[in-house]
């Protein structure tokens, strides 16, 4: 598999930073959504005598489940994103319209790491539970380690080889029994050497986790949204970025986006939802396709590797701070300029534009089967095909 640079994936790439140094670990207030849903779903029951055996069940099963909001979000208020920000202005508008409630948050410490997804229960909605869509790892660029302090140089690169992230979308299902994305991504935050459980993470680890975030889900049709048919959730990710200026021998800091893309496909069902992940990489300039995840393992690859370097040290000069991107790399199934997208979305070669969710199908498609055809033609399911009646009348005929 080959690695290739790719986005520094949202301050996220500062995620093990600060936890590097022998610093106060502030205790997250643990979170109590459990106790809410379940009035809220009692109350449900109570209200609606008919469902109130399916409004039971499914409180009960809400019980078992862990870094997980129970409580179904309205469809009116779920996020719709009708274009791909490509632009990085666009971007930043589009990241600054979603607002911190769509940031991505932290898992509370002393939670399983993986959780079984819970079966839907028949006629009515509710939550399914969150699954590892991928994992990263942060490492101290080499150019960077004569920068560190002497004394806890062993420790910060311990501590990063050591520590990981893990990214977790939410699913809920439909009355029916169909998947979707619930609006906010979750993170766990683990120790390498026992993933099984979170681990407690720095306070600034929130804080940088925070700079992902939902943009919406990809939805064209002007109708009202329908969550189980807009597979493709659009995420963004706010980090900096250090770049050299040529000629001056100096480096700048900037504030850069890059998009990510959780993408569900078609043989998904409730029990077993199957992703897709595309990220873009050097400011919007490729989209990869990240290899695959294996959700239900504790034992994580991590897809994505961030080098960083620290642009200062508090505390006597012992905490690192301001961590900085120097180079992100990634194992990735597929890479394609991003400009080749667009040409797809507008429907080059295939006669007309098509849609996000099918172009990242036909991609996920090539990348599984090795086709290396031309990309620009149109998907096999796509093509027209004959009715097997009317191409064997004319053989009747003749005979």
């Amino acid at each position: 598999m080959q690695s290739r640079t790719v986005l520094a994936p949202l301050t996220i790439t500062t995620f093990l930073v600060t936890g590097v140094v022998v610093a106060t670990h502030v205790m997250m207030k643990p979170t109590s959504p459990v106790a809410k849903v379940s009035e809220s779903l009692l109350d449900t029951a109570i209200g609606d005598p008919a469902n109130s055996a399916n409004s039971v069940l499914a409180m009960s099963k809400t019980l078992l489940m862990t870094g997980v909001s129970p409580t179904v979000p309205e469809i009116r208020t779920l996020p719709v994103i009708r274009t791909v920000p490509w632009e990085r202005q666009e971007l930043g508008r589009e990241f600054r319209r979603a607002g911190s409630q769509l940031s991505c948050s932290l898992i509370e410490p002393a939670l399983d790491v993986i959780q079984p997804l819970i079966a839907p229960t028949s006629g009515s909605v509710g939550p399914i539970g969150r699954q590892t869509a991928f994992s990263m790892n942060l490492e101290v660029d080499p150019a960077a380690k004569a920068s560190l302090p002497r004394v806890a140089r062993g420790a910060i690169e311990s501590y990063l080889e050591s520590h990981q992230l893990s990214i977790q979308p939410v699913y809920y299902h439909t009355a029916d029994g169909k998947p979707y994305f619930g609006p906010q991504v979750r993170a766990a935050f683990l120790d390498v050497a026992a993933p099984e459980k979170t681990v407690e993470p720095e306070t600034m680890i929130v804080e940088s986790v925070k700079e992902l975030r939902t943009l919406g889900y990809y939805w064209t049709n002007e109708d009202a949204l329908v969550p189980e048919e807009a597979r493709t959730l659009v995420l963004a990710f706010r980090y900096s970025l250090e770049t050299y200026i040529a000629g001056a021998g100096k480096s700048a800091s900037n504030q850069e986006y890059e998009l990510l893309f959780l993408h569900l496909l078609k043989d998904s069902t409730a029990t077993a939802p199957k992703l897709a992940v595309f990220a873009t990489s050097n400011g919007r300039n490729e989209l990869n396709l990240l290899e695959n995840t294996d959700p239900m393992s504790a034992q994580q690859k991590s897809v994505i590797a961030a080098r960083v370097r620290f642009g200062e040290f508090n505390m006597m000069g012992m905490y690192p701070a301001n961590p900085i991107v120097t180079g992100v790399f990634h194992q990735s199934k597929l890479s394609l300029p991003v400009e080749s997208i667009k040409a797809l979305l507008e429907g080059i070669g295939a006669g007309k534009p098509r849609s996000l969710s099918d172009v990242l199908d036909d991609l996920n498609r090539r990348a599984i089967t090795g086709d290396t055809g031309d990309i620009f033609s149109a998907p096999p399911e796509s093509i027209p095909q004959p009715d097997p009646a009317k191409v064997d009348a004319p053989k009747a005929a003749d005979a």
